[in-house]
């Protein structure tokens, strides 16, 4: 099999940089050994395309392109991760302890999907919590893991699909939906793959150049006076993403550490 994982160590001064390169192409996860001047990230893909691709935009790094020995790089991820509470929902990986308070247990096993507890994630789930109308029909476009259908099921909402390009997704989507209990529905697909006509509530986190790309398909599944999340890009791509989707209006925007994700709402509302 063709390598799908990036190794690279860089010093504390390129650390933010780096890791943010790492994020750019969304990968399963990124686990981090060492501090200061010599820390070790590893970053691990689905797709070999993405790694190599990951790996050119860090020459000047030395990164290393490795085979894909999943067990290694995830299980050292496991061992940093910790869970973390946002919105209403406590997120945790399984083998996580239950939480002993009012939060809503969303038990999350990423696999080798996207979707955890990168900024994007979070961020995404914090404007689906505030934002998510009541019984509303949910759309998760690129769903990785489920989290954010997931998320939304235990929230109430009416109907959840999701969809996703990459077979392995699909079946984490559908794994995690059972594990939470949550009514999802998940397809192979991207957008257009949505079986209902229109959603009220429609949710992509992914690079700004996918959004982009599929921006006619995820307008035409917006239902009148309905809502977008987009989210998985940075801060100084947002106006280039805004531009894309200019038949909505923006109507809040979440930034943290150079991550952006932005809620729209369409223009006849």
């Amino acid at each position: 099999m063709e390598p799908r994982v990036v190794r690279v160590v860089v010093g504390e001064a390129d650390y933010d940089r780096v890791v943010g390169e790492l994020w750019v192409l969304g990968p399963s996860a990124v686990a981090e050994d060492g501090r200061g001047d010599a820390v070790q990230l590893t970053a691990g893909y689905t797709s070999p395309q993405d790694a190599a691709a990951t790996a050119a935009r860090l020459t000047g790094h030395a990164p290393e392109l490795i085979g894909p020995d999943e067990d290694s790089w995830i299980a050292s991820w496991r061992t940093h991760v910790a869970p973390y509470r946002t919105g209403p929902w406590r997120v945790r990986l399984p083998e996580h302890s239950r939480p002993d308070d009012d939060a809503i247990d969303l038990v999350i096993e990423p696999g080798s999907a996207f979707g955890f507890s990168h900024v994007s994630t979070r961020l995404a789930l914090e404007l689906l919590a505030a934002r998510l109308p009541p019984s509303a029909d949910v759309g998760d476009v690129g769903s990785g893991t489920g989290i954010l259908a997931v998320g939304s099921a235990l929230l109430g909402a009416n109907r959840v699909h999701a969809v996703d390009i990459d077979e392995v997704a699909v079946a984490m989507t559908a794994e995690n939906a059972q594990r939470n209990q949550a009514g999802v529905e998940i397809s192979l697909g991207s957008a257009a793959a949505l079986p209902l006509p229109t959603y009220d509530f429609v949710m992509a986190n992914m690079t700004a150049a996918t959004l982009i790309d599929i921006c006619d398909d995820l307008v035409e599944k917006i239902a009148d006076q309905g809502h977008l999340v987009l989210s998985g890009f940075l801060e100084t791509q947002r106006a280039e993403v805004l531009a894309a989707f200019w038949r909505f209006r923006p109507t809040a925007h979440l930034l943290e550490d150079e991550w952006c994700a932005v809620l729209l709402q369409t223009r006849s509302a």
